[in-house]
């Protein structure tokens, strides 16, 4: 077998139609579920930049479906559920809390934020009486992550992290046959 390196597309085709059904299957889902995996990193990384939220937070809304033996197709599939308003910076005034979404701050007139039990979630009350209070929540990461911009970004560094980690997969495979 030929190395991939310095192959046009034409000669990387030819090179992996000529693998084994076994080995072909390996090679497909381990390129797709690491572009998955980084493409899971750059989106995590855009919407939090977006929505003004730390990484890990954005990163903890968005889940990879891996490809597998059967199906060879990754996705990348954002929770439909909005973050507590927790995690965007929230500021507690004399007229309410103040929150950073999407690079602009916003006063919620009359809310507060309860740092002793509810772990600094921000909260107004429903009626004039100390209870019932409800918690506020903040936007939520698929309508960022669903923007045209954002899908894009993620779809141009994908295509590109494609062609690497099909290089990178075949070598890897070559090799395991070679060493077997």
């Amino acid at each position: 077998m030929n190395q991939l390196s310095g192959l046009n597309a034409a000669q990387m085709h030819a090179a992996i139609n000529g693998l084994s059904s076994k080995n072909f299957n390996k090679f497909a889902v381990r390129a797709l579920n690491g572009v998955a995996r980084k493409a899971h990193t750059k989106s995590g990384r855009i919407t939090s930049r977006r929505m003004g939220i730390k990484v890990g937070a954005a990163k903890n809304e968005i889940k990879v479906k891996k490809a597998n033996q059967s199906k060879h197709e990754s996705e990348i599939v954002a929770t439909f559920r909005p973050l507590s308003l927790k995690r965007f910076a929230p500021r507690q005034t004399k007229k309410g809390v103040t929150a950073k979404a999407w690079g602009r701050r916003k006063l919620y007139r009359g809310a507060f934020i309860n740092k002793t039990k509810m772990h600094g979630h921000v909260f107004r009350r429903s009626t004039k009486k100390s209870l019932p209070v409800r918690r506020l929540w903040g936007p939520d990461v698929p309508r960022t992550l669903a923007s045209q911009s954002v899908q894009k970004y993620v779809l141009r560094h994908a295509r590109r992290d494609m062609e690497r980690s099909v290089r990178r997969e075949y070598r890897r495979i070559e090799y395991e046959i070679k060493t077997a």
